[in-house]
C-alpha cells in the first residue's frame, strides 16, 4: 500500500498500480482543465482520480452546500460531455476519510468506443470546495469501483 500526500490536505492509502501523473501527462489524459490538479493513474486497471479544490466567495459559500454545487456541476459536465455520449446515472455520496462528498455519477464514450464510467464529486469546508473526479471503465465497474471506494473510505484528511 503506497500513501500519496494531496497538498497536505488528504493522504489517500492506494493499491499497488497507482502513480502520480506528471504535469506534462495531464492534459492528454484529461477532458477538463487541468491546473493545479493532482492526479493518480493505475494504468492497468485503466482507473483515473484526479483531485482539485477551489476557494469560493463568502456570499456562495454560506448560501451553497455540497449537495447544490454537483447538482450545479452535473449541468455544466452535461454540457460539455454531450458530444461524448454522456448519461447521468445518479446522484451520489462517497466517503471521503471521515468527510461525505456529494457528487453525480455518468457515463460516456472515450476515444469515441470505449464505455467509461465517471463519478464527480466534491466535498465543501467553509470557502474551500475539494473536487475529485474518478474514471474508469464500465466493463470494470464493480471492480474499479470496490478499489476506489477502498482508497477513499481510507483516507486521512490532515
Amino acid at each position: 500500500m503506497e500513501m500519496f500526500k494531496w497538498k497536505d490536505t488528504l493522504v489517500l492509502p492506494c493499491d499497488e498500480g497507482f502513480e502520480a501523473v506528471e504535469d506534462d501527462m495531464k492534459d492528454a489524459l484529461s477532458i477538463l482543465p487541468v491546473a493545479d490538479t493532482d492526479v493518480l493513474w493505475d494504468r492497468t486497471r485503466h482507473i483515473l482520480i484526479s483531485m482539485a479544490d477551489k476557494t469560493i466567495n463568502g456570499f456562495s459559500a454560506r448560501l451553497l452546500n455540497a449537495k447544490d454545487i454537483a447538482k450545479k456541476d452535473e449541468g455544466y459536465m452535461r454540457s460539455i460531455m454531450k458530444t461524448f455520449g454522456y448519461k447521468l446515472e445518479g446522484f451520489t455520496e462517497l466517503p471521503v476519510g471521515s468527510k461525505l462528498a456529494q457528487g453525480f455519477e455518468y457515463t460516456y464514450l472515450a476515444k469515441g468506443d470505449v464505455p467509461m464510467t465517471a463519478i464527480t464529486c466534491v466535498v465543501k469546508e467553509g470557502k474551500t470546495l475539494y473536487y475529485f473526479h474518478i474514471y474508469f471503465r464500465t466493463a470494470e465497474r464493480d471492480e474499479s469501483l470496490a478499489c476506489v471506494r477502498k482508497i477513499f473510505d481510507n483516507a486521512e484528511w490532515i
